[in-house]
């Protein structure tokens, strides 16, 4: 199975890097562009956490097959969450592929 790791602009980004190290399933990760920033900021290198993933989406691209209910997943989990991605999602704005996926997975 398939877990959805979403990066967005929020401090905190070490512990998408251990969930991805610690995760049993193959992982398909989307970062914002903000995301990305803050990680290298906080981390190092995003492309060495991008690499250690089985899938590397593109946050612009709405034709992901994460964009359909129809894919099976374990879920997702936005880690870290910026203020900006959580009130998106929670009022049903999905204008990107993190929060498209969100909406898929409520």
């Amino acid at each position: 199975m398939n877990l959805i790791l979403a990066v967005t602009g929020a401090s905190g980004a070490y512990a998408a890097d251990v969930l991805l190290q610690k995760s049993s399933w193959d992982v398909t990760l989307v970062a914002s562009r903000w995301g990305k920033d803050v990680y290298r900021r906080e981390c190092g290198s995003f492309e060495e956490l991008a690499s250690r993933a089985q899938r590397v989406l593109d946050n612009n691209d709405m034709s992901a097959p994460i964009a359909s209910g129809s894919v099976e997943t374990v879920g997702m989990v936005v880690l870290p969450c910026s203020a900006d991605t959580l009130g998106k999602i929670a009022n049903g704005i999905a204008d990107s592929l993190i929060t498209r996926a969100a909406h898929c997975h409520l």
